[in-house]
């Protein structure tokens, strides 16, 4: 698991913290003023922390990753993936579509739609452009749009969705990037979806602060291969 966050009085953190359950039983962390610092500060050393792999590794990692997951039984009986384009050194996820192509299941990628992700189906990704934070995202408009949109309410029981973020934990609790998109929709739409937090083991901490918006995913994979979230 990655070491506890270097720019945090660990010890002094959790005595000025405020522990409690919210209505699913998730513990929440609350600390007068250092709060959204200590956020930061755990967002920042799973970055580095990920950034510091360098490309034949994170190459080596990303393969044992996508062994662990295709041989899984989530792979063989998911139906359709909702996928990202990695930035920052995330996991490629090229690997999984290409498997999940192949084995005739429906892929989608995110779209920003003003504080919304918008998922669309793709075949290939040459109906990917980058954005204006250079993110690939498709470029789907008008009817095209409306045909190749992703309507939350229809998926099927057996839909996977694949979360980035920088720091996670063994429960499944969640760090993204910060500006809320993921989190937004599994607010909204997770109980529709298995989710499957993709992250390096040195994003893997014992704790991290999170709150109630926030929202944790079912299970972790890993180079250390796929497990389900322990939640509880």
């Amino acid at each position: 698991m990655g070491s506890i966050c270097p720019d945090i009085d660990r010890d002094n953190f959790i005595a000025r913290a405020h522990i409690f359950s919210n209505r699913t039983g998730k513990i929440i962390w609350r600390a007068m003023g250092e709060f959204t610092e200590a956020k930061k500060a755990y967002r920042e050393q799973g970055r580095l922390a990920r950034e510091r792999i360098g490309e034949p590794i994170r190459g080596g990692l990303t393969r044992m990753m996508e062994k662990a997951f295709l041989s899984s039984e989530l792979f063989r009986q998911a139906e359709e993936l909702l996928l990202y384009f990695p930035i920052f050194g995330e996991m490629n996820t090229k690997g999984l579509f290409a498997a999940a192509r192949e084995a005739g299941k429906l892929t989608w990628y995110p779209r920003v739609e003003g504080k919304d992700l918008v998922f669309y189906l793709i075949d290939d990704f040459s109906a990917l452009s980058p954005s204006v934070m250079g993110i690939p995202e498709p470029v789907f408009t008008g009817v095209e749009a409306d045909r190749k949109c992703l309507d939350p309410s229809a998926l099927s029981h057996h839909a996977v969705g694949i979360i980035p973020g920088v720091a996670f934990t063994a429960s499944g609790d969640r760090l993204g990037r910060g500006a809320g998109y993921y989190d937004r929709f599994l607010s909204a739409h997770g109980e529709r979806l298995i989710t499957v937090g993709l992250a390096f083991q040195a994003q893997i901490f014992e704790k991290i602060p999170t709150e109630e918006w926030d929202m944790p995913v079912d299970y972790l994979l890993t180079e250390g291969g796929l497990r389900a979230a322990k939640q509880g």
